[in-house]
């Protein structure tokens, strides 16, 4: 009798492990973005259609979304594909789009790159190939050609920064502003 128990104890964790071989077998793809960090790293996990809302006191101050997000539980990186996101203060929504990304979970730092696009609700754009931030401090900046619009201006230049507390932002160089009222 004790014979068959452990006999089918060790089939069943024999088959568990196999289809868990399986399971991981079927799910790594080749193609997947890597953290910054390691390019050997292998992701934890991977999600599609990924989804984060960050909530206080029941209001929504932050959405992301992306068509891919993988975890990389050694570095806690977390990388994403097609990203659209939504800053939510009293003062103004900022929403954000970009090809590809990644955030160091410890250090709150990031990018966003690949025809990254800007928008607030009072009406300010921003087109960049490539935005860092650190979501702690909530500035962004960035070393690649600028182009901030509103309807009052438009102002292109070669590197940015970008303070959201302080609700201000500095082009660094090449600076060509066209102003009409």
């Amino acid at each position: 009798m004790k014979k068959r128990l452990l006999r089918i104890v060790f089939l069943s964790v024999g088959l568990l492990i196999t289809v868990g071989l399986i399971w991981m077998g079927l799910i790594y793809d080749e193609t997947q973005p890597t953290p910054s960090q390691s390019t050997t790293e292998q992701p934890f996990g991977r999600m599609d259609d990924f989804i984060y809302t960050r909530t206080e006191g029941g209001k929504v101050l932050s959405e992301m979304k992306a068509k891919e997000a993988y975890f990389y539980q050694q570095s806690q990186v977390m990388t994403f594909s097609q990203l659209d996101g939504k800053l939510i203060s009293p003062e103004r929504e900022i929403f954000l789009t970009g090809e590809r990304g990644d955030i160091n979970l410890k250090t709150k730092l990031g990018k966003v790159e690949g025809n990254v696009v800007g928008q607030s609700s009072d009406g300010y754009l921003l087109h960049t190939p490539r935005l860092q931030f650190d979501a702690q401090a909530r500035r962004a900046y960035t070393d690649q050609a600028v182009q901030v619009e509103s309807k009052n201006f438009i102002v292109q230049g070669v590197g940015m920064e970008l303070d959201l507390v302080a609700q201000t932002f500095r082009l660094n160089e090449g600076i060509k502003a066209s102003l009409w009222q």
